[in-house]
């Protein structure tokens, strides 16, 4: 349920259908392989692979394996793997620096709220956990703890790089290969054609 809360407001935010980016998500979802049992959803549930636009790599089994046998020792390992992590766990420090863009975190107030605002922020100051940004859009200064936060650097490269990228490409060719132009109106022609400027003809 949370993913498909998640996607909806993905859908949301690019103007999309949301049953048409739930169904590619479900695609996607049932024909990806599990952490924990190495398979896919869909191969687990029918006992064959999916088949997908992409080209598809058989695993390589041995004929006596049982498949529900290889799922539950897979099972076995991953939940023993996540116990030792969570005795084990340590808190660590954020990885912050000041200039970098970093996305905040805010409230829900319905199903079609993003976990992160969609405007950037850039850190300026840096206490400790205590995390000072200033939004780009306006200007306005948070200050909030490291864990509120989210690093996105690689986010703002690749909007900047479409952005150059629409640059260098220049507007949109029509079918004679000129650039699309906006047509400019003059006023409106009465039948003789002589604009309309509000005098009367004498």
């Amino acid at each position: 349920m949370k993913l498909i809360n998640k996607t909806e407001q993905i859908a949301n935010i690019q103007h999309k259908d949301s049953s048409t980016a739930i169904q590619e998500m479900l695609m996607g979802y049932r024909s990806t392989p599990h952490p924990a049992t190495g398979i896919s959803p869909y191969e687990a549930l029918m006992n064959r692979p999916i088949r997908t636009k992409l080209g598809y790599i058989p695993r390589t089994i041995t004929k006596n394996e049982n498949l529900f046998d290889y799922i539950n020792e897979r099972d076995k390992q991953y939940k023993e793997k996540i116990k030792k992590y969570a005795e084990n766990r340590n808190t660590q420090e954020h990885a912050f620096k000041i200039g970098d863009y970093v996305l905040l975190e805010q409230p829900k107030r319905d199903k079609l709220t993003t976990a992160y605002e969609p405007a950037f922020y850039i850190i300026y100051r840096i206490n400790g956990s205590a995390i000072q940004a200033r939004r780009v859009t306006d200007g306005r200064e948070m200050c909030r703890d490291a864990s509120k936060f989210k690093l996105a650097n690689e986010l703002v490269q690749n909007s900047k790089s479409e952005t150059q990228e629409d640059k260098e490409n220049g507007p949109p060719q029509d079918r004679r290969g000129r650039g699309q132009r906006t047509k400019v109106m003059g006023p409106p022609q009465d039948r003789r054609g002589r604009g309309r400027t509000g005098e009367k003809d004498f």
